[in-house]
């Protein structure tokens, strides 16, 4: 009678344990992670970043430039139509290496 409680015990350890892994780790997921992201979070229209006024500033203040690390100052901002939304695009030049680059934000 326990060899068979047993059995039904280990079993239903096992099928719990299995269910986990499939939902962490299953297919789906492994498929996402294996996706190449195109752009960087906010580098290119579709990939804006929705922020509301209080961020927007504090993203302002906290872009570093990807050459040198330094903080990058908002040269210029601009507003875009871009698939029906507009958004507003915050152009940022390095004072140290003079990269230039532009992030893409949808104010919420």
């Amino acid at each position: 009678m326990w060899t068979v409680i047993g059995t039904i015990a280990i079993v239903a350890a096992t099928l719990g344990v299995g269910l986990v892994i499939e939902r962490r780790w299953g297919p789906r997921r492994l498929a996402d992670a294996a996706k190449p992201q195109l752009h960087e979070p906010g580098t290119a229209p579709a990939t804006a970043i929705a922020t509301t006024p209080g961020e927007l500033e504090l993203l302002r203040r906290t872009q570093q430039c990807p050459k040198c690390r330094a903080a990058m100052e908002v040269a210029a901002d601009q507003r875009v139509t871009y698939d029906g939304s507009e958004l507003l695009v915050l152009r940022l030049a390095c004072p140290r290496c003079s990269t230039v680059r532009s992030v893409y934000v949808s104010e919420t």
